[in-house]
């Protein structure tokens, strides 16, 4: 339960139980969805691995729903990528974790499929679908609260239809989805007097994407970075928040100003950082979700002794890497035998689902697409964060490059000509 934000989940769960969410701090910080999917299963039997059973079980039926969607991109290979699907280390693990991608994977296989079969028929039942799970889905997940101009984008790109009904299913589309964000920011006007969806931008503008940058603007681990970052926040906080509200007993307007002094502070720091720091942090955190091998998470399971990378020293992201790897070799060998192995093995398959992802496009471009302009989503909101939990949701793609590219590279062998269908 020390890996990531599991006691956090169960605190709002127990909040549930114990009919204190209201109060609960957490409550603002997160959207309902996966507290009360835990709370509904703890209350019919208070016990975790009960939770992590069921949890196992919606893998399943998560499983039958990916081979429902490759059917829609290929009905001869939908059984072999419903396989790979299946034996995905990272989907596994989080699928054992009391985290939000255990649930949030499901639902958002279900919205790509409807949208898959909306791009196909263009009826008003997929679209409600669509719109529905979105919505439900940005209840689990609140980055899906940024998602509009994506949708957008995609409605304009590959419906072919005219302009016209374009913006009618666009004007569907955000009625119904955010019909679910509205309904949450007027439970919270109604319970703290303030309408919001989260109060989450102090905590990860300040605590963790200032800091990300910040250690390439001065060369500095990760933890120095955090540490100097919050004491210049607390700085600012101190000479621009007003005596009134630093004094006021209302704590949650407390948090809204300290939110919205931190959206302003966020964007006025970001201009005085180099381009190349702010290209070097999106690079790199990019790179870090994309190709950080699952051996570093689930090394968790095995209670493997491991340095981090975040307080290791370093002037760049390579030299941190490799103090990072000499380090391991005078701390933990098993470790790093295992790491060094695990990014040979996730090279190979990074390059099989680069070549994938190009045959792909070739073959498949409208759906190439749509693929494409999801991962960016999810990589542009991350920035300079990275790790393979953030991949979570577009695993399901990767898995589709990766079947292309080994298709490919074994009928290049042959020399053969390949053509995904």
């Amino acid at each position: 339960l020390n890996f990531s934000d599991q006691t956090k989940y169960l605190s709002m769960s127990d909040a549930f139980l114990n009919k204190t969410y209201d109060s609960s701090f957490h409550a603002i910080m997160r959207v309902p969805g996966y507290p009360f999917f835990v709370f509904l299963l703890r209350y019919l039997f208070d016990n975790l691995i009960f939770v992590i059973l069921f949890q196992n079980l919606l893998g399943i039926f998560t499983l039958f729903l990916s081979y429902n969607l490759f059917k829609l991109i290929s009905k001869k290979y939908s059984l072999h990528l419903t396989f790979l699907f299946s034996i995905n280390l990272n989907v596994i693990l989080y699928q054992n974790l009391i985290l939000t991608e255990s649930i949030f994977i499901t639902f958002f296989i279900i919205l790509i499929y409807f949208f898959l079969k909306l791009v196909k028929k263009k009826n008003i039942k997929n679209l409600f679908f669509f719109s529905l799970f979105v919505g439900i889905t940005s209840l689990i997940r609140p980055q899906l609260y940024y998602i509009y101009p994506f949708i957008f984008l995609l409605i304009f790109l590959v419906l072919e239809t005219s302009i016209y009904k374009k913006f009618g299913y666009f004007l569907i589309f955000f009625l119904i989805s955010k019909s679910f964000i509205l309904v949450w920011e007027y439970r919270n006007y109604q319970t703290y007097d303030s309408s919001f969806f989260v109060i989450a931008k102090e905590i990860n503008l300040t605590g963790y994407y200032l800091p990300h940058f910040d250690q390439y603007e001065k060369k500095m681990n990760f933890n120095e970075a955090q540490k100097e970052r919050i004491k210049d926040w607390n700085h600012y906080l101190e000479k621009n928040l007003s005596n009134e509200t630093k004094n006021s007993e209302d704590k949650i307007s407390k948090l809204l100003i300290k939110d919205q002094l931190a959206e302003k502070y966020f964007f006025t720091q970001l201009k005085d950082y180099k381009i190349t720091t702010i290209f070097q942090g999106i690079f790199f955190g990019t790179l870090k979700t994309l190709i950080s091998p699952s051996f570093v998470e689930i090394s968790y399971w095995f209670k493997l002794k491991k340095v981090s990378f975040s307080s290791t020293d370093g002037i760049s992201f390579v030299d941190q890497l490799i103090n990072y790897l000499f380090e391991l070799k005078n701390t933990n060998t098993v470790y790093l035998f295992l790491l060094i192995i695990s990014l040979i093995i996730t090279f190979l398959l990074k390059i099989t689902q680069l070549v994938g992802f190009i045959i792909f496009f070739k073959n498949k471009p409208k759906t190439s697409m749509i693929f494409l302009i999801f991962i960016i989503f999810f990589l542009a909101l991350l920035g300079p964060l990275g790790a393979p939990r953030y991949r979570v949701p577009f695993e399901i793609f990767l898995t589709v490059y990766f079947l292309v590219g080994i298709k490919f590279l074994y009928y290049l062998n042959k020399k053969k000509i390949f053509k995904f269908k």
